[in-house]
């Protein structure tokens, strides 16, 4: 894998992520999801190139789940802030997948583990991931990349905003009394509102949603090669 980007590449793709920010569109999701409609959670493990992809699928209503994961490269190095294009291409790489092995699973919803507009140039991997599969994407990470403020209450429910440049851009969520917050913020074709009630919506007795913590589980398992029978691993069924 390339170690590092040079300082041309860097400011390229800064370029890339302040143009690509002006195409997200905070739209509210109409119609709101149904009970029978499907929520694709997505993470990703990494082992030097190889880039393990866990994914979560579920109704609305929780009564279908499925678990999958994907293996597949990549070239891009870690690199603060262009996370997006790291992660976003392994995971819209799952996205092929899925269809191709089934595309009545194709997702209404999908959460990213990790940032969207509350990015420093308002453009994180939700974005990215949003705009690439045209599927309405929102953003859920266990920290901020922007400075807020406020002291945020205990009970479940209570919220403070994100901002970026005066706008909102994230929400600071307690989704358990108690329990760490978690920041969201819109990828795509959603807005934060609803965002917020799908994070609320989804079960958990934990600060993520068990969608995206079984994503992760998944994503660990396959970079371990401990799979378990109950998740189908879809690398085979990528097509270009």
């Amino acid at each position: 894998m390339q170690n590092s980007l040079n300082e041309d590449r860097i400011a390229e793709l800064k370029r890339q992520q302040q143009a690509l920010a002006t195409q997200v569109r905070v739209l509210r999701l109409e119609p709101f999801l149904a009970p029978s409609d499907l929520l694709l959670a997505l993470d990703i493990q990494y082992e030097g190139d190889q880039a393990f992809v866990g994914a979560a699928l579920q109704s609305w209503d929780n009564t279908l789940k499925k678990q999958f994961a994907y293996a597949t490269r990549t070239d891009m190095p870690y690199y603060p802030g262009l996370f997006c294009f790291r992660e976003g291409p392994p995971l819209q790489e799952f996205i092929k997948a899925l269809r191709s092995y089934d595309s009545r699973l194709m997702p209404r919803l999908v959460l990213v583990d990790g940032q969207g507009l509350a990015h420093p140039r308002g453009f994180g991997v939700a974005c990215w991931l949003g705009l690439t599969s045209g599927i309405a994407t929102l953003g859920c990470a266990k920290s901020s990349l922007l400075p807020y403020t406020g002291e945020l209450a205990q009970e479940a429910g209570s919220t403070l905003g994100v901002y970026l440049n005066a706008r909102q851009v994230g929400t600071v969520l307690r989704r358990k009394t108690g329990i760490n917050p978690v920041f969201v913020s819109v990828g795509h074709g959603v807005n934060l509102r609803q965002a917020e009630e799908v994070l609320m919506g989804l079960p958990s007795d934990y600060r993520l949603p068990d969608l995206l913590r079984e994503a992760d589980q998944n994503a660990r398992a396959l970079a371990k090669q401990e799979l378990p029978a109950s998740v189908l691993n879809l690398t085979a069924h990528h097509i270009s």
